[in-house]
């Protein structure tokens, strides 16, 4: 579990050194295939293996390396945020989010000036800033769309607003790339149809840089799906 990835990080092994700790990457990854193509009997199993507050403890921890919060972060958004699933959400699910928001939050403001400008000469950082528009905001936007925000007491919704202050704020500095700036700008439109719209203001210089990356953002969108898909068809076809 969680302890036992924790020391073998510890001891220095990596997600790529043949180890454990590809083992437990790799077990995640299973379990992600696994929800491809909609199967109640799957999605129920994986649910009681990962439930959303366990997910949101593996996300926030230090030691939890990026291949597995991408991975975990995929898992929350298809077990308890897809619309396809019709149903109410877990009860744990609010709280699971709200803990997700504050640590993006607290990773946002620990980061360094200028750390997600497409300009900036520190490559170590692109890896937040991937993380960022890769992984979180399909996970926040999934969370806007739905009804999970609607349940929520006003001082969580108050973590929401200043989420999107921060996103306000790296959008105004227009020097992300413009299919990224453009995911984060849709996080930000879903979260003013909640009014969880903070202090900061989107400048139109701002929004005009977004918007110059939504037939890029969209077309990557697409491919996604087609890839899922193809991948979904190709296990029904192995089954048969």
């Amino acid at each position: 579990g969680r302890r036992e990835r924790a020391s073998l990080i510890a001891a220095g092994e990596t997600a790529a050194s043949g180890g454990l700790l590809e083992y437990h990457i790799e077990v995640l990854r299973l379990l992600d295939t696994m929800l491809l193509g909609y199967n109640r009997d799957a999605y129920a199993s994986v649910q009681v293996l990962l439930p959303p507050d366990k997910i949101t403890e593996d996300l926030v921890s230090s030691e939890c390396p990026v291949e597995a919060k991408s991975l975990l972060l995929n898992l929350l958004r298809r077990l308890y945020l897809s619309r396809d699933l019709n149903h109410k959400p877990h009860p744990l699910l609010g709280e699971a989010l709200v803990d997700l928001i504050r640590h993006v939050c607290n990773q946002l403001k620990e980061a360094p000036a200028g750390c997600f400008s497409r300009y900036y000469p520190d490559q170590t950082h692109h890896e937040l800033q991937s993380l960022l528009t890769s992984d979180w905001a399909p996970v926040l936007l999934a969370a806007l769309r739905g009804d999970v925000f609607g349940v929520l007491s006003a001082d969580h919704k108050a973590v929401g607003t200043l989420l999107i202050d921060r996103l306000v704020d790296l959008l105004n500095e227009c020097s992300m790339e413009p299919k990224q700036a453009y995911t984060i700008l849709s996080v930000v439109d879903a979260a003013k149809q909640l009014h969880l719209s903070g202090a900061s203001i989107l400048s139109d210089k701002a929004h005009e840089h977004a918007q110059s990356g939504a037939k890029a953002a969209q077309e990557q969108q697409l491919e996604q799906q087609q890839r899922q898909q193809h991948s979904s068809s190709s296990q029904q076809g192995a089954g048969l």
